[in-house]
């Protein structure tokens, strides 16, 4: 399955929020989408909210850095994405290096790389 972008994403799989989240997956739908939808989208493997301003992008990635989750990892010097991932709409690639998600050739939606370990499946789930 795929998400769709929108201004700017901020984007982590399901299996990190399982592991990280407090309350796992089911706590952070009822964070953000709970009974009457929210400002989030998912599918069966990632999680992504939006914000209109890096400010705002900012602020949000500092909570979720504040719950325990490492967005931002250093592998030989180089900054890439680790259990978070910002990319804009319309752009083709993460703005950093980001292994685990594949973003379409138009920028406008993106999905789990298959046969990465962070990919799930919400089906097999009870």
């Amino acid at each position: 399955m795929t998400i769709a972008l929108e201004f700017l994403n901020f984007i982590v799989p399901i299996s990190v929020i399982e592991r990280k989240y407090p309350g796992g997956w089911e706590q952070c739908r009822t964070d953000y989408i709970g009974e009457a939808g929210g400002p989030a989208w998912h599918d069966d493997q990632l999680f992504r909210l939006g914000a209109m301003d890096p400010l705002s992008m900012g602020l949000m990635v500092s909570e979720w850095e504040e719950m325990g989750f490492q967005i931002e990892r250093k592998v030989k010097g180089e900054s890439r994405w680790n259990h978070g991932c910002i990319i804009g709409a319309g752009e083709c690639a993460p703005t950093l290096p980001c292994v685990w998600l594949t973003v379409a050739g138009d920028g406008m939606s993106a999905w789990m790389k298959p046969g990465h370990p962070y990919e799930t499946n919400l089906s097999k789930r009870s």
